[in-house]
């Protein structure tokens, strides 16, 4: 597991542990630091929350920060720690059988893997995370792994698989009223006949 304790690190009012706002205010200050492209400043925060979750025994929670603890990792290039927590990850959602989460951390674990040039694991979570996403009828969530799995066959120069995977994406964003993502879709599709 990426994320470590240290031994400074216990529940007590020092650390700030036991105070039951801490998961909630240190993913929102990660969020915040995230969302101003400071990734690098998003990242303590955001293992202090999977760390408060992880001592709390609040699984779902402790997945999120995980999740989120990764998209800062890959921001910086830190592929290898995104892939640790991702998997990680999946394994609690799978414990907790989250489908959500588990489509979830299965997608960004592909998208994870396709940085690092290991094309066979991307792909294989990327349609492991489409097949449980169809099978939720979460139709954002496949339209958007169609999409990832449109860029994955591009960078392999399969043109005519990305192609539809990207009209796939495209067709299932506008059932999902996800105009913005149809039109990204399309977009892709169209670069790649070009």
């Amino acid at each position: 597991m990426i994320i470590t304790f240290s031994a400074g690190i216990c529940l007590g009012s020092a650390t700030g542990l036991d105070d039951p706002d801490t998961g909630r205010k240190e993913t929102a200050d990660g969020l915040a630091a995230f969302e101003k492209g400071a990734f690098v400043q998003a990242i303590p925060h955001w293992e202090r929350a999977a760390q408060f979750y992880h001592a709390h025994h609040d699984n779902l929670h402790e997945i999120d920060a995980q999740i989120r603890l990764a998209d800062a990792y890959e921001a910086i290039g830190q592929f290898s720690d995104a892939i640790g927590l991702l998997n990680d990850a999946v394994k609690l959602a799978t414990i907790a059988k989250d489908q959500r989460r588990i489509i979830l951390a299965k997608s960004n674990l592909g998208e994870a893997y396709s940085y690092t040039r290991r094309s066979d694991f991307a792909e294989t979570n990327l349609r492991e995370a489409l097949a449980l996403a169809l099978a939720n009828q979460d139709l954002k969530a496949a339209a958007t792994i169609h999409n990832s799995l449109g860029n994955l066959l591009a960078a392999q120069d399969r043109p005519g698989d990305a192609r539809e995977e990207y009209l796939e994406s495209a067709s299932l964003a506008r059932l999902a009223h996800e105009r913005l993502l149809s039109a990204k879709a399309l977009s892709n599709a169209a670069s790649i006949a070009s």
